[in-house]
């Protein structure tokens, strides 16, 4: 059921095409697994990734023909999309651009249009799910340089600093900047459905937390304080 760069098995089955940045193949897989649960055939679904791992929505739109070409080569019903996230670390770590959570959301929000426009151009009634970012697992070995390889009495003082601005500060800006670009997917989806075209947006932000507490205490809102428990996250 589950393809790379797998032909479409039958003529008149249905593909579900996943396309993006890094979440994509993970996408593939979960979505594969929870078709093969419900006793779905792969001669009726077909689910196909195309991954591109570290790629940003503004690539993606800098490359308009990438997503229909591929809709076209594996004749797609269904896309799975999946981009964006890698646009926060371009702008601020890559360049350097210490702009709001909006707008930096607006920037990303831009290329989407593109990439949208593009496909819907050439593949009018193809149907698109979209569902943004979990909040991201816990980066405190990545802002260490350490993964956890040395103690906390071994690390510098500045590196101390920046592990309490990332804890109070940090994980808030970050999970709060996930829940802005989940706002604006939302908003798309009620745009290109009023152009007569089908884009929904799905929530995602919070669910690796509830899921995490389960057997707890039972979280009904997101918790913009924490990040995702990292025992979930294979790309945080």
């Amino acid at each position: 059921m589950l393809g790379g760069s797998a032909k479409r098995a039958v003529a008149s089955s249905t593909v579900i095409l996943c396309f993006g940045d890094s979440w994509t193949r993970g996408n593939a897989i979960g979505l594969t697994n929870q078709l093969h649960k419900h006793s779905v055939k792969k001669e009726d679904v077909e689910v196909i990734y195309k991954d591109y791992w570290g790629y940003t929505a503004e690539y993606f739109a800098s490359n308009p023909s990438m997503l229909p070409d591929t809709v076209s080569k594996y004749k797609a019903d269904f896309v799975l999309l999946s981009m964006g996230g890698n646009d926060f670390k371009n702008i601020y770590w890559r360049h350097k651009q210490y702009v709001t959570p909006w707008a930096a959301v607006s920037k990303i929000e831009v290329n989407f249009k593109i990439v949208l426009d593009a496909l819907f151009k050439v593949h009018p009634h193809v149907k698109v799910v979209t569902y943004g970012y979990d909040f991201p697992g816990n980066i405190e070995g990545i802002l260490s340089g350490t993964y956890w390889s040395q103690r906390e009495t071994d690390l510098s003082s500045t590196t101390k600093l920046l592990l309490w601005a990332y804890n109070n500060l940090g994980v808030r800006l970050i999970n709060y900047s996930a829940m802005q670009l989940g706002v604006t997917l939302n908003k798309l989806s009620n745009e290109y459905t009023q152009k007569g075209h089908s884009l929904t947006y799905v929530p995602l932000w919070g669910t690796l937390q509830a899921a995490d507490q389960e057997e707890k205490t039972a979280i009904t809102q997101p918790q913009l304080h924490l990040p995702s428990p990292s025992k979930y996250m294979n790309d945080p």
